[in-house]
This record gives C-alpha cells, sequence and structure tokens, in this order.
C-alpha cells in the first residue's frame, strides 16, 4: 500500500475514534468521498493496526445502531423550524396543470405539531 494511503487511513480511523463522527463527518472534515473512508476504515486499516481497527468499529457500529433516532431528531427539528400556525390555511403557489383547465392546489393543515402536516388536494374547474 502507499504511504500517503496509509497516512490517510490512519489519520481518518484516529479522528473517528477521538470524535466518535460518522463516516460522512470524517469524509467532510478531510475533504474525501464517503466511499474513501468507508473503504480505509473498513478495510484497509484492518492490516495496518488491527487495534485501531477494533476501536474504530466499534464506534461505527454505535453510529449505526443511532442512526433511525437521529433521522427523527432532524425530521422533529425541521418541522419545527417551519413554525406553522395551527388555524390557519396555508395555500402553496406551486400548482400543477392536468388535462385542460383542472388545476391541482395543494392545501396545508396542521393540526398540531405531534400530527405533523396534514395535505388535501382540491380539484378546481
Amino acid at each position: 500500500m502507499w504511504e500517503y494511503i496509509e497516512e490517510r487511513v490512519i489519520r481518518c480511523a484516529e479522528y473517528i475514534v477521538e470524535t466518535g463522527c460518522t463516516v460522512r463527518a470524517c469524509s467532510a472534515h478531510f475533504s474525501i468521498s464517503k466511499s474513501t473512508v468507508h473503504k480505509d476504515v473498513s478495510e484497509r486499516l484492518r492490516f495496518l493496526d488491527a487495534d485501531l481497527y477494533e476501536q474504530v468499529r466499534d464506534v461505527l457500529n454505535l453510529n449505526l445502531s443511532e442512526r433511525h433516532i437521529r433521522g427523527g431528531i432532524a425530521t422533529r427539528d425541521k418541522y419545527k423550524k417551519m413554525n406553522y400556525n395551527a388555524k390557519k390555511r396555508i395555500v402553496h403557489p406551486l400548482f400543477y396543470h392536468l388535462k385542460g383547465k383542472k388545476y391541482i392546489f395543494l392545501i396545508i393543515l396542521q393540526k398540531s405539531m405531534r400530527r405533523g402536516l396534514l395535505f388535501e388536494q382540491y380539484l378546481l374547474k
């Protein structure tokens, strides 16, 4: 293996162990692709440093087990930022043309933040 690849593999692995970050965050930090980081820490690192490989494997397995929770938190935060008024109807300016003069307007109703958004479609002639 080439020397610069070995150095990159070790740097990525140490960064993941120190910060507990994901492969995506590591690739953004070092400005390399996610597939390169993944190949480095899952295949190449095993032959360079077995102890470091096990530590990285533990961090990546933890990230994998928490992935669905992070997605739910991100979705919840997204809808909190939208800050919809519960009693008002919001009509989107976007409409779609269907067969002649019929249009579908997308009307968004929000009854509560717990239920999320309800979508209704109305056909106008």
